[in-house]
């Protein structure tokens, strides 16, 4: 009986049973995701992410390639920030509310409040607010978000 059934029949077979079967595994499991993407794709034109909007490069570039200290420092920052931009997106944050939770996020960072990666990471929040959750925040804003926490409250 197997000998009836050709390599092209039997590999065939497998297309139209295993293409169905990933497909509908990847609109289960993949579903926000490929509707983040489409969406985005229509709004924005041909941008892939908005954590790549601006390149986190710049802020490396400034070291001036020393193996300094502060590298998986600003790295932390800049993901956890790029997972607070996400977030405030997806809940609609306003002004406010974005501005409030840029304070908390950079508390833990002050040791980097007037290093040499001050600037871009200001530049790259601006950027980020701007692209990401379409609000505009201006230099003022991001400057008062890096100053010292508040010594009644837990840091």
């Amino acid at each position: 009986m197997l000998q009836q059934i050709s390599w092209s029949a039997y590999f065939e077979f497998l297309f139209f049973l295993l293409f169905p079967y990933y497909a509908v595994i990847i609109l289960i499991y993949y579903r926000k995701d490929l509707q983040w993407r489409f969406t985005n794709y229509q709004a924005h034109g041909n941008k892939t992410n908005p954590s790549d909007a601006v390149p986190v490069s710049t802020i490396q570039n400034n070291h001036n390639g020393n193996d300094n200290p502060l590298t998986a420092t600003v790295h932390d920052l800049m993901d956890e920030l790029g997972l607070l931009f996400r977030a405030a997106r997806k809940q609609g944050f306003q002004k406010e509310e974005l501005l409030i939770a840029l304070d908390m996020q950079l508390r833990p960072y002050q040791k980097l409040k007037g290093s040499s990666v001050q600037s871009s990471i200001d530049v790259y929040i601006t950027e980020q607010v701007k692209e990401t959750c379409e609000i505009v925040i201006d230099e003022k804003e991001v400057a008062i978000l890096w100053k010292e926490a508040p010594s009644n409250l837990p840091q």
